[in-house]
């Protein structure tokens, strides 16, 4: 009885020393599974419950669980941030939908080894090479490269160069740096525009000039004219272009309509030639 009793209280330390040692050094071997008894990654969580009657999203029923759908959670906290339902950083898959997820009000980070990578502040603004600037939803350091098409429904602005195949943004584009779309369009930084092609609408065109009604200015008036104000009627001043720029497309509307004024001038001249040659 006291050797059977011996063996039972020295077993018993042993798997008490063993519980403790096993609690801070013990190594799991991998492959790993939480709700699967078998797993096929170094580390399986599976969930196969299903929440049901659950009204919009519940933070107490492991973060904003919806009716009908399956979860699985990943939580990682510590002291400083909490161990609550709103603390920490979260890994969460809703049904086939994947959420990573920064509870506290810091940075949410994905970095190189040199330190560079994704920066998501707590607003959802993204820093790409940098961190997030307030008032821009995205900003990134040095050269921003697409190769597919690129479209925006607010302003895109970039102190540096930008390069994509299709680019379109319904409202302002302001490039610090050279722009380069597709193959057509390439932009300096010095303002200097290089395509093939430029198409421009307008809302009406100059071929009013030839309507019957159309009162051409006699050429004695017109001498007048530019000898008083050194330009075309019509005609922005050199002071107007150099501070306002030039409009390409209302301009060529205005250059047509005096090509087409000159046209009427010399089609009257021409039957005022051939009246004296007669």
């Amino acid at each position: 009885m006291k050797k059977s009793f011996f063996l039972f209280a020295f077993t018993a330390v042993l798997l008490t020393f063993n519980c403790a040692f096993s609690q801070s050094n013990d190594i799991l071997t991998a492959p790993v599974g939480i709700g699967t008894s078998s797993p096929n990654s170094d580390l399986h969580i599976h969930s196969s419950v299903l929440h049901e009657n659950i009204v919009g999203p519940q933070f107490g029923n492991r973060d904003g669980v919806y009716d009908g759908y399956f979860l699985t959670t990943l939580r990682m906290t510590n002291t400083q941030t909490g161990s609550g339902n709103n603390d920490g950083f979260l890994i969460r898959q809703f049904d086939k939908e994947v959420d990573l997820q920064q509870n506290e009000s810091a940075y949410f980070k994905i970095l190189s080894k040199s330190g560079q990578g994704l920066t998501i502040d707590s607003a959802g603004r993204i820093g790409i090479g940098t961190d997030p600037v307030n008032n821009r939803r995205l900003v990134a350091s040095g050269l921003v490269g697409f190769t597919g098409d690129v479209y925006c429904s607010g302003n895109i602005n970039a102190d540096n160069n930008v390069y994509s195949a299709n680019l379109s943004a319904t409202s302002n584009l302001t490039v610090g740096g050279n722009s380069t779309l597709g193959n057509g369009f390439y932009c300096s930084q010095a303002g200097q525009v290089r395509t093939k092609e430029i198409v421009v609408t307008l809302t009406g065109w100059s071929d009013y000039v030839f309507d019957s009604d159309y009162k051409l200015m006699p050429l004695g008036e017109l001498e007048r004219y530019v000898k008083a104000n050194k330009h075309l009627p019509n005609i922005p001043t050199a002071g107007e272009v150099e501070s306002d720029g030039v409009n390409v497309g209302e301009m060529n509307a205005l250059l047509l309509e005096k090509i087409e004024e000159l046209t009427l001038y010399i089609i009257d001249l021409q039957k005022q030639i051939d009246e004296l040659k007669k």
